[in-house]
């Protein structure tokens, strides 16, 4: 590991210009390093301090404060004075369709294996380990997810560009920041209901019952409603409803048996409409000390450059090629779990398998050695 470490140094060293900080006095700051120590509670007055202190500590993940802070140093909450947070939202593509698990490892026998396991089908132990790689599929599964929350602050939330961060986390995910200052004294209730419009949930078509039947919102209508009525007039259109089709669209009453008897037409229209809400871990959200990447630092699980996007670079961002930080210096690697075909920084790589000896590339070798497939040799 020390010779990843040595890369992580220069880094810090050769790059320090690209560290940042949006009104850096008012945030906190935190760091785990290599020796798996964590530094809470720091504050700095300035760009170049921050970056004198990364380069000095080679930190292996760091972090910032969504909150401001006139004292942000200090330990109590009470104490540090707080003018407002950002409103964080964080969508990683673990857990998304095709974003699991990759490989299954038992920490008693060492065997491995691609399908599933509760249990190890050579020494029976209950010690696995579940593991994941960072690919190109997963990365644009993600990218999806963004694209809608955007959409969804744009046109419900009334917010421009310059009221909205994207970020690239450095490994399967991303978070998008509110910037607004009408956004900042929000509460955690406030938010939580922002997280849980953002994922549609609770959503419920039988608000528009009444006593005379269903009164459907308009397809042109904003917000969820707008969505549920264009996907329920797609829905009766392609089962050969245009006329009801046509009814919702002029605002007229839908008498409630025929809708009854066709429940599985609702259904199916809230599923639609749901493809348009975004999944975001709606615990980040409300929580107003979360900590969110300093912008440039290295992922300590990859090697790659968390990164501010724009709207316009969130299509064509590629991690793989754009987040590259690490040199191309030779880095001799063991292979000790099995590793996927992938590329980086215009170059294939793999699959290698177990107790292969490799030199790699610096970058290509954190990738292997930082998500647990490999060790680097001094």
């Amino acid at each position: 590991m020390q010779r990843l470490i040595r890369e992580f140094q220069l880094y810090y060293r050769d790059r320090a210009r690209m560290i940042f900080a949006p009104e850096v006095e008012k945030r906190e700051f935190m760091f785990m390093g290599f020796d798996d120590v964590v530094r809470r509670y720091i504050s700095f007055k300035s760009l170049d301090s921050l970056r004198t202190y990364m380069a000095d500590i080679v930190p292996r993940h760091a972090y910032y404060s969504v909150g401001l802070y006139k004292r942000p140093e200090m330990r109590k909450m009470e104490q540090r004075g707080f003018e407002g947070a950002e409103v964080l939202f964080d969508i990683d593509a673990t857990g998304l369709e095709g974003c699991s698990y990759d490989l299954y490892f038992c920490e008693e026998c060492s065997h491995e294996q691609q399908k599933e396991m509760q249990r190890c089908p050579s020494c029976g132990s209950e010690r696995i380990k579940k593991m994941d790689w960072l690919d190109e599929a997963c990365i644009r599964a993600a990218k999806a997810e963004v694209k809608k929350l955007l959409k969804i602050l744009r046109e419900d939330f009334g917010l421009g560009n310059d009221g909205i961060l994207v970020s690239y986390t450095g490994n399967r995910g991303f978070h998008v920041r509110i910037l607004a200052k009408e956004f900042l004294k929000l509460g955690k209730e406030e938010r939580a209901e922002i997280a849980g419009y953002i994922s549609a949930r609770g959503f419920d078509y039988e608000v528009f019952s009444s006593a005379g039947g269903y009164k459907f919102p308009k397809p042109d209508e904003g917000g969820w409603r707008g969505r549920f009525s264009r996907a329920l007039i797609s829905v009766l259109r392609e089962n050969k409803m245009d006329e009801i089709a046509r009814d919702i669209e002029e605002g007229k009453t839908i008498e409630k048996g025929f809708m009854r008897k066709r429940r599985w037409i609702l259904e199916k229209a809230v599923s639609r409409m749901k493809e348009e809400a975004a999944t975001v871990d709606e615990a980040v959200t409300f929580d107003i000390q979360r900590l969110t990447r300093v912008p440039n630092s290295l992922h300590g699980k990859t090697g790659l450059r968390a990164m501010t996007l724009t709207y316009d670079e969130l299509d064509e961002f590629d991690p793989f090629i754009d987040a590259v930080g690490l040199s191309d210096s030779p880095v001799k690697v063991r292979i000790m779990r099995k590793v996927p075909r992938f590329s980086i920084n215009g170059l294939v790589f793999g699959p290698y398998s177990r107790d292969e000896v490799l030199e790699l590339p610096a970058y290509a070798a954190a990738l292997i050695v930082l998500r647990e497939r490999g060790k680097a040799e001094i």
